[in-house]
């Protein structure tokens, strides 16, 4: 299910559950209210985060910070809800008929969600978005070779190439629904394989090109990338139906 689907089931909840209890007079419907708040605020904040991988603003720009704002302001929301709670909750304390227990844990618990809920939306907003695959792997090519940059986060960089006529064999490795797949490309005298990464930069027309000139067969290609768990398909085959 996508993520769009989640928060939208979620923030249906929310009203639901308002609903419920005013029918039922049950307010132990308020704690669905309160789960579909926070799966709706996690969801969102996703959605959020996939619109920020999206686009091609720069750290720092006024675009940047238009689309961070609405981050900040959730942010915001939840810890002056948290703050709001532990104040009443304090008020009470010194109140003539104070909270029960029970009632008093629940809303301790709701402020520290609250509070580092927002905290964390905060330092996320401030952090801004991971790296993706395409921002810092690329791979491109002609009619002779293929050339391969590669600057990974916290890593050494790779900057080599190879020729199409020297391959000798491809593995593709199935990354999940986390991962990027990986291509490990073979080649003749090579000590190691050369790793080209599908989500980089020009990863997607190096397999078109890949398959086209005969180095991996389209059909364990599609093969490939219908699967999710984590399976390895190699070319030339190392058994007969090209999986390992």
């Amino acid at each position: 299910m996508k993520t769009a689907h989640k928060f939208l089931i979620w923030l249906a909840v929310l009203p639901l559950s308002v609903l419920l209890v005013r029918l039922t007079g049950q307010g132990a419907w308020l704690l669905g209210g309160l789960v579909a708040l926070i799966a709706t605020i996690l969801y969102g904040s996703d959605l959020h985060a996939q619109a920020l991988q999206a686009t091609d603003a720069k750290r720092g720009s006024l675009r940047r910070l238009a689309l961070e704002l609405p981050r900040f302001v959730l942010a915001a929301v939840c810890m002056a809800i948290g703050l709001a709670c532990l104040g009443w909750l304090g008020w009470t304390v010194w109140q003539p008929q104070s909270l029960a227990l029970k009632q008093a844990l629940v809303l301790a618990g709701v402020a520290l969600l609250m509070l580092g809920g927002g905290a964390a939306l905060w330092l996320e907003g401030v952090r801004g978005p991971p790296p993706q695959v395409r921002d810092w792997f690329s791979v491109r090519f002609d009619e002779h070779e293929v050339h391969i940059l590669a600057r990974p986060p916290g890593e050494a960089p790779f900057d080599g190439s190879f020729a199409w006529d020297a391959i000798e064999r491809v593995i593709f490795k199935d990354g999940g629904i986390y991962r990027s797949d990986v291509f490990y490309v073979f080649v003749r005298g090579g000590e190691r394989a050369f790793a080209v990464l599908t989500e980089g930069e020009g990863g997607s027309a190096f397999c078109g090109a890949l398959c086209e000139r005969g180095h991996f067969p389209s059909e364990i290609f599609f093969q490939a990338m219908g699967s999710t768990g984590g399976e390895t398909y190699v070319w030339p085959p190392l058994e007969s139906d090209g999986k390992s």
